[in-house]
């Protein structure tokens, strides 16, 4: 009786498995029918093919539609909504750079929906609509891609909490960022970048513990960069650029894994803090287009992996430091714009910039702009002193060089042009 029991079991687990299937490929062909495929990237799927040998379906072992890659098709039409609620095996969607349009508002991802989906890319499309509040509910996603979205950013989005990327820039999203998102524990990449954000920028970010690439930039937050952030130990790539910050340049982010920290185009004052130089893994430095002032630090000299470092645009002041021409891996130096004074320290990577590197800063002078000290530049140190002096000693140096040739080669004409003038009349009177 045991026996029949367990083999009755399995052949209802069959049946099951068929009817679902089965249901997977309805679901399939009501996505082939709904959109237009000029470039027959579905051509392939038919009734005599079982759907698992598909283009672009991946299946489980028991025959589900697991993965489904239809990313760069020339796919047109409607978003296929009506595939959605019924692909309730499917862990990956990607349906990016196509030509697909409309809303996925109305889209359902839960009671029967997509309640597996762990993976959806939508990017590179038309579609609009705010982001379903049932997708961040019902799905256990791993990745999030959407672009032309609107709305806010979802609360609930921090419910997703097998969620490691979130890459929702470029859409028309509003309001504030959610606190809720730092309930994402598993989140290494975040950005929300280029959309119309505003408010502060949760402190609460600092509790990403996995946050490696955090993007913020081009939209309206302001306030202080939050302290908090320098909890991220795992960041590589900060960018909080072309927002309303305001406050100071935060001097104790010991954040000593980040390779790109971009803070330009922003309201931020104040000076430049020594403290940046323990960020020893810099690549890139750039706080242009503020209001920052002050002298820029000698210890930047010590970011001895940066390769671009770029402080236009603010009213710094003073003399650029000797030691960022130690600098050996810099090829990207931008100071314009500024109020330093003095000489351009001549020697290193400071040689290998052009004027517009320099340019707008009326006290500065050296190559590669005039050798001319200004009337307002302030007095040389020691230093450029002996730079300038030798500069000129050169230069005194050759006037006398100068004359003493000018000499030899006029007298020489000279004395030439007697010889011939003898040498005619020695001729005449012959």
């Amino acid at each position: 009786m045991a026996g029949f029991l367990v083999h009755a079991f399995l052949l209802q687990l069959i049946g099951i498995a068929i009817l679902a299937a089965a249901s997977d490929t309805r679901a399939l062909l009501s996505l082939k029918n709904g959109v237009g495929d000029p470039s027959r990237s579905l051509e392939s799927w038919n009734a005599s093919t079982p759907s698992c040998q598909w283009q672009g379906v991946l299946c489980s072992l028991h025959g589900r539609v697991a993965s489904l890659s239809l990313q760069n098709s020339e796919l047109r039409g409607s978003f296929p909504i009506e595939f959605l609620t019924r692909c309730s095996g499917l862990r990956r969607l990607d349906l990016s750079q196509n030509q697909i349009s409309g809303s996925i508002s109305g889209a359902s991802f839960g009671d029967g929906g997509c309640e597996s989906l762990q993976w959806l890319d939508l990017s590179g499309n038309d579609l609009a609509g705010a982001i379903p509040p049932e997708l961040l509910t019902a799905s256990p996603a791993s990745s999030c891609v959407g672009e032309q979205l609107q709305g806010i950013v979802p609360p609930a989005l921090g419910n997703c909490t097998n969620l490691t990327i979130a890459l929702l820039s470029y859409n028309n999203l509003h309001g504030a960022i959610p606190p809720d998102i730092s309930r994402l524990q598993n989140l290494w990449w975040l950005s929300l970048s280029s959309n119309r954000l505003t408010g502060k920028i949760p402190p609460s970010l600092g509790e990403l513990q996995t946050i490696v690439v955090l993007q913020l930039g081009n939209n309206s937050l302001e306030g202080d960069v939050p302290l908090e952030l320098s909890k991220c130990k795992n960041l590589i790539m900060l960018d909080l650029s072309a927002n309303q910050l305001t406050g100071t340049v935060p001097s104790r982010m010991e954040l000593t894994s980040l390779i790109v920290l971009t803070l330009s185009y922003n309201n931020l004052t104040g000076g430049i803090p020594g403290e940046l130089s323990s960020m020893q893994n810099l690549y890139k430095l750039d706080l242009a287009h503020n209001f920052l002032a002050g002298p820029i630090p000698e210890s930047v000299g010590q970011l001895k992996n940066v390769q671009v470092l770029d402080l236009s645009e603010n009213f710094l002041s003073g003399r650029i430091p000797d030691s960022i021409a130690g600098l050996t891996f810099l090829f990207n130096f931008n100071v314009s714009y500024n109020r330093l004074s003095g000489m351009i320290p001549q020697k290193g990577q400071l040689t290998t910039f052009q004027s517009s590197s320099f340019e707008g800063n009326p006290g500065l002078y050296g190559f590669p702009l005039s050798n001319i000290r200004p009337r307002d530049s302030p007095a040389l140190s020691v230093e450029e002193h002996h730079s300038d002096d030798g500069y000129r000693e050169e230069l005194l140096a050759g006037v006398p060089c100068f004359i003493i040739s000018f000499l030899v080669a006029t007298t020489a004409t000279i004395l030439l042009t007697r010889a011939s003038q003898v040498q005619k009349v020695l001729s005449l009177r012959r």
